[in-house]
């Protein structure tokens, strides 16, 4: 049996398993080694934006664009027939749409039927 200090007990027990459970999963499975960027430049670095550098290799990108040479134009293929009906699955269609009607007089009958009075007795 259930109380209400035992019921606050066990979901305050519960949150503190979730916040462990999150901030653990938030560590680093494995220590990366810093590195430091000390000695990792080269001696000649191109600082030049992406349109100076084009500029500058004006003369190969022109004889790049001399030697290309676009792909045939292929058209494309047309698309199959739609299948014909024949092949619809009534059968399933019909079984399903009893199972969903079966369900909802289910549903209905639960709902409407008659419940004993809880609080007659009190």
């Amino acid at each position: 049996m259930f109380t209400p200090r035992r019921t606050v007990i066990s979901l305050l027990a519960a949150a503190a398993l979730l916040i462990g459970a999150t901030t653990a999963s938030a560590r680093p499975l494995y220590d990366a080694p810093t590195s430091s960027l000390a000695g990792t430049t080269t001696p000649r670095q191109d600082l030049r934006g992406e349109q100076a550098r084009d500029a500058a290799n004006a003369s190969d990108i022109a004889r790049q664009m001399r030697q290309f040479k676009p792909a045939p134009l292929v058209a494309p293929k047309t698309a199959p027939a739609p299948a014909p009906s024949d092949e619809t699955p009534w059968a399933v269609i019909g079984i399903s749409l009893f199972a969903g009607i079966v369900a909802v007089g289910g549903a209905v009958m639960y709902v409407r039927a008659p419940r004993r009075n809880t609080l007659a007795g009190s």
